[in-house]
């Protein structure tokens, strides 16, 4: 590079890895991550790459890929690859006013290595779900008087992304029982188009993939006018060819 000594060396930007990406993957037991695919897959993770942890307490926190941290595994809801288009998609119940709401939002904080409290941090609020997916569906349940009510919601139809300090939208007046995630629309079309693609594909024989056969070569064939006139020529040459006179040769005598 130079020949003199170097003073100072600054870092301009972060590039990406050359070696590609690593895959990820933390034990559910012990809480390490590793490359050795032994407990949850979290993701491909390249040079500069971040990870996102949600926990039960309703806080968030992200940090730079360390092979050596040890996360608390009972307490993580989700942990995954964190990007800047990342939203949080939340339920939780707020204490103080005794509803169930609904929250997404995007990370707005710069810090890492740090919590976040995203619900409300009155007495009695408690995070029912959490999820970093981008079209999360839900199926959860409440008690009206003594009846058990169950009902549906797309979490992305409900409530727009906002930012990660606002209450969110009230789902109920109540607290819920139970709080399930199904399988989204867009997740299902994704898994039936794959299905598709893969039956087309499967339905492919040897004759769609054979050589077409060469063309059949067909003779000319010539009508009958035109034959006859090639006759006539073939005539016209044998008379020609014949010994002796023929019409049009000029013949002398002597007297």
């Amino acid at each position: 590079m130079t020949k003199y000594p170097i003073r100072k060396v600054t870092q301009i930007s972060v590039g990406k890895s050359s070696l590609g990406a690593m895959q990820i993957y933390m034990d559910e037991v012990s809480g390490k991550l590793n490359q050795d695919e032994r407990g949850k897959y979290l993701g491909a993770f390249d040079t500069g790459s971040k990870l996102l942890s949600i926990y039960k307490d309703g806080s968030y926190e992200v940090n730079e890929l360390d092979l050596n941290k040890k996360y608390d595994v009972n307490n993580i809801v989700e942990i995954g690859n964190y990007t800047e288009n990342t939203v949080i998609s939340a339920v939780y119940f707020e204490g103080e006013k005794g509803w169930t709401l609904v929250k997404r939002f995007k990370i707005e904080t710069s810090t890492y290595d740090q919590k976040f409290v995203f619900i409300s941090e009155s007495a009695g609020s408690k995070l029912y779900f959490a999820s970093m997916e981008k079209t999360p569906l839900i199926k959860y349940s409440y008690n009206v008087g003594k009846t058990k009510e169950e009902k549906e919601v797309a979490l992305t139809e409900f409530i727009d992304v906002k930012g990660w300090k606002a209450l969110g939208n009230k789902l109920i007046d109540a607290k819920l029982l139970k709080v399930e995630k199904l399988v989204s629309e867009q997740q299902d079309e994704e898994i039936v188009t794959n299905l598709e693609i893969e039956s087309e594909e499967s339905n492919i024989t040897d004759s769609d993939t054979a050589i077409p056969s060469a063309p059949k070569i067909i003779p000319d064939l010539k009508l009958p006018s035109e034959s006859n006139n090639t006759k006539e020529e073939k005539s016209g040459d044998n008379e020609r060819d014949k010994p002796g006179y023929k019409p049009g040769d000029t013949i002398e005598f002597d007297f």
